[in-house]
């Protein structure tokens, strides 16, 4: 090697061992100080990880990977505002993160509604099972039976108890238009309602007194600011009439429906009678009103905060349900009930015939004795056949005469998946007594005492001249070889234009 190389040569030798020096001097890198971060968030010890991420961003400001666990570190804090800006610097930094965008787009609507106080609030709370939930919580859920003048039945919805001493809560449009209203809790013991004591019909809510001598179960209010998105939530109430129905999901969004508030999207199903429910987050806290009374809305599904309700409360009154100012649409649904009554016939061999003239279908039922409902909200008919262990639902609504049947199909398969339930066997087309129609069975998961049962449905999907016919058939798995031929039966018999 030629002198001069070897001088070189030392001489980086040299610079590098001083460097070397120089690093090690150095308390903790930006690199080591990240990965110090990630053991501490894998340990969900989110403050601690956000104090090290702080001084690792200070070292190295243009560092994604280290602002994006701040932001989440943020994020699991719930400290929304500084969540959203960490997505924002990212984003400018990296202008094909579409992450961080998506991001900012999420926390936008949350960095506004106040960070919550730091986790170690919650550290004595332990998360709970749905199971746990119900059995702790579900004997203060309500199923509500809203009666006319004439003491008929003509709606149901859901609500819970908030005191001992018989305050509940609902949404408006379960008891508006009602004049005799009954609650019945899960030991199957029913409360009239007294009287109002405050709604907001501009958020759907109401607050009612029950009659009541003796003390309640009561639920737990949490605090609807804590929520975060993607969180889990469990919904009590009685879809269809199906009471103290347990479904699960997540927190999808906050929406602003443009009713002045907040409104938190969820991926539990709600159906009618759900209307009014308690929305339990895991720690059984209610942070929300379920509501199915959204018909903009569609397959997507609301809570009003729980937060709301609490404003509601600061009033209190002593409204009677005669005082109660009805709905728009009062008297509609009434002249479209009187125009199209079922009617349960029983022929001579016994077997019961479900039959609506005035609409035009028929289909037969078993020869034991049933309980039938039917009601038309707006436009849509429902219809409600059952006898354990067996429910027939059927719903009629019009549609656009665009609706092809292969695009109705895909929208109700990608309902039922999106909202929990477990394909069994994808809609399959067939003809029931001369008209086209399209088989389907799924599966519905829910919790009892600790154990996890399918609800299974069959359903029949038909379109004919502009009017969409969903048939159903619900029972538990369980008992199906048992069921399974009146479910056949059922489903032959199904006719329309019967005058």
């Amino acid at each position: 090697m030629r002198p001069h190389y070897r001088w070189m040569t030392m001489l980086l030798i040299a610079m590098c061992l001083i460097l070397t020096t120089a690093w090690a001097g150095q308390t903790q890198s930006p690199f080591e100080l990240g990965m110090k971060a990630q053991t501490l968030m894998s340990k969900k010890q989110y403050q601690q990880a956000v104090d090290v991420l702080t001084t690792a961003v200070s070292q190295d400001p243009m560092n994604s990977w280290l602002r994006g666990m701040l932001a989440n570190s943020y994020y699991q804090l719930k400290n929304f505002s500084a969540a959203k800006k960490q997505y924002e610097l990212i984003a400018l930094m990296e202008k094909d993160n579409e992450l961080a965008r998506f991001m900012v787009n999420i926390l936008n609507p949350l960095a506004g509604l106040g960070d919550a106080a730091p986790a170690s609030e919650d550290q004595h709370k332990r998360e709970l099972k749905p199971y746990e939930i119900e059995k702790k919580f579900g004997p203060a859920v309500l199923f509500i039976l809203v009666a006319d003048k004439d003491k008929k039945v003509f709606k149901t919805g859901s609500g819970f108890i908030i005191s001992k001493d018989g305050l509940a809560v609902t949404n408006h449009h379960v008891v508006v238009d009602g004049k005799y209203i009954e609650a019945r809790l899960p030991d199957g013991k029913q409360y009239p309602v007294a009287h109002v004591v405050n709604y907001d019909a501009s958020r759907d809510l109401a607050v009612v007194q029950l009659n009541t001598r003796k003390p309640l179960p009561v639920i737990t209010m949490g605090n609807s600011s804590d929520v975060v998105l993607g969180e889990q939530a469990v919904a009590i109430g009685s879809p269809e009439g199906m009471e103290h129905t347990i479904s699960d999901g997540l927190v999808s969004a906050w929406r602003d429906y443009g009713k002045g508030f907040k409104m938190i999207q969820i991926s539990v199903p709600i159906s009618h009678g759900s209307s009014g429910g308690p929305l339990f987050n895991m720690y059984g806290e209610v942070i929300g009103v379920t509501s199915a009374g959204l018909k903009e809305g569609q397959n997507l599904n609301f809570a009003i905060p729980i937060n709301i309700v609490k404003k509601v409360l600061q009033n209190r009154n002593k409204i009677l349900l005669a005082d109660l100012p009805g709905s728009d649409k009062q008297e509609a649904p009434k002249q479209k009930t009187e125009a199209t009554d079922a009617e349960l016939v029983k022929k001579s061999d016994g077997q019961v015939v479900c039959v609506n003239s005035k609409l035009g279908f028929a289909f037969s039922l078993t020869n034991d004795a049933w309980n039938m409902k039917e009601s038309i909200e707006s436009n849509e008919y429902f219809l409600k056949c059952s006898i354990p262990p067996l429910m027939v639902n059927l719903t009629i609504y019009p549609v656009k005469e665009s609706l092809t049947e292969s695009a109705m199909v895909q929208e109700n398969t990608n309902y039922l998946l999106g909202n929990g339930f477990v394909q069994q066997n994808s809609f399959a087309e067939t003809t029931i007594n001369g008209k086209r129609a399209f088989i389907g069975v799924f599966d519905k998961a829910t919790e009892k005492d600790g154990k996890t049962q399918n609800v299974r449905s069959s359903m029949v999907l038909m379109l004919h001249q502009g009017q969409f016919y969903f048939l159903s058939m619900w029972y538990m798995e369980e008992n199906e070889q048992q069921i399974l031929p009146f479910v056949t039966q059922i489903q032959s018999s199904f006719q329309l234009n019967v005058r």
